[in-house]
C-alpha cells in the first residue's frame, strides 16, 4: 500500500517526466513547449500542433526574427490524412502566409515539401519540422528524416501557424500561449504516439521507398501538380 507521502512523490515524478517530454531536445538544443492547438476544418480534426522555442515567447515577429532552434510538431489525430489532404493544407498556407517573391525564391522547397509524403498519415503519426539556425531545416515523421531544406525555408512554414493569415485566430493564439498550454491537451498531446509498424513505414519511405496503397502515385502526382500551379500563380 502506498502512504500519503509515496503518493505525493509519484504525482511529482510523473509531472517532471511529462514536463520533461514537453520541454523537448532537438538535435542538441533544449528546447521548450511554447503553446498547443488543434487544427480543425469543417469541424474535423486533423492533428495537435506543437511549437517549441529556445525561450517562451508571445509575439509572433520575434519568434518569426528569432535565430535560434525551433521546431513544429503535427501529432496526427485524424483517422487517415492522406497525401493529397496533407499538400492542400500546408500549401494554401503557405501561400497566403508569404509573399510573392519569397513563394518564387522557395518555390521548388515548397513543392518538395508539400509532396514528400509517400503514403497516408494515420493516428498516432507524427511530423517534426526541425529549425537548424544558418544551416537547414528538416522534415521528419515518426523520427525518421524524410526532407531536408535551407534554413531560409522554415519562416515560410512557421508563417502558416503564426502569419498573417493562420487556419484560425484561435490556433495563432494558442500557440503564442509562452508556454501556458491546457493541460487537458498537453496531456493528450502526449499520448499519440506512432506505432512501430508505422515507424517501419515511414523508414521505408525515408529509403525511397513507398508504401502499399494504390491511389499513393495518383496522389502525390496531383499534389505536385497543384502546388506547381498555385505556386506559379502566386508570382
Amino acid at each position: 500500500m502506498f502512504n500519503r507521502t509515496s503518493t505525493t512523490i509519484l504525482k511529482q515524478t510523473f509531472l517532471g517526466i511529462l514536463l520533461f517530454s514537453l520541454s523537448s531536445l532537438s538535435l542538441g538544443a533544449p528546447l521548450q513547449l511554447n503553446g498547443l492547438t488543434t487544427y480543425e476544418k469543417l469541424r474535423k480534426e486533423y492533428f495537435i500542433a506543437g511549437l517549441y522555442l529556445e525561450q517562451t515567447e508571445k509575439d509572433a515577429e520575434k519568434i518569426l526574427a528569432a535565430n535560434q532552434s525551433q521546431r513544429m510538431e503535427m501529432r496526427v489525430t485524424d483517422d487517415r490524412l492522406s497525401p493529397r489532404t496533407f499538400a492542400k493544407i500546408w500549401n494554401e498556407s503557405i501561400v497566403i502566409n508569404n509573399s510573392p517573391e519569397d513563394l518564387e525564391t522557395y518555390n521548388k522547397d515548397m513543392v518538395t515539401f508539400v509532396t514528400m509524403l509517400q503514403g497516408k498519415l494515420v493516428t498516432g503519426d507524427q511530423v517534426v519540422i526541425n529549425y537548424i539556425p544558418g544551416k537547414s531545416t528538416i522534415a521528419s515523421v515518426n523520427g525518421a528524416k524524410i526532407a531536408e531544406f535551407s534554413a531560409g525555408f522554415y519562416p515560410l512554414l512557421l508563417r502558416t501557424w503564426i502569419g498573417p493569415r493562420p487556419s484560425t485566430s484561435d490556433f495563432k493564439r494558442d500557440l503564442l500561449s509562452a508556454g501556458k498550454v491546457d493541460s487537458q491537451l498537453a496531456s493528450r498531446y502526449e499520448t499519440i504516439v506512432p506505432l512501430d509498424s508505422r515507424k517501419k513505414i515511414v523508414a521505408v519511405w525515408a529509403s525511397g521507398g513507398e508504401e502499399s496503397d494504390t491511389d499513393n502515385s495518383a496522389q502525390i502526382a496531383a499534389a505536385k501538380a497543384q502546388a506547381e500551379a498555385e505556386a506559379a500563380a502566386a508570382k
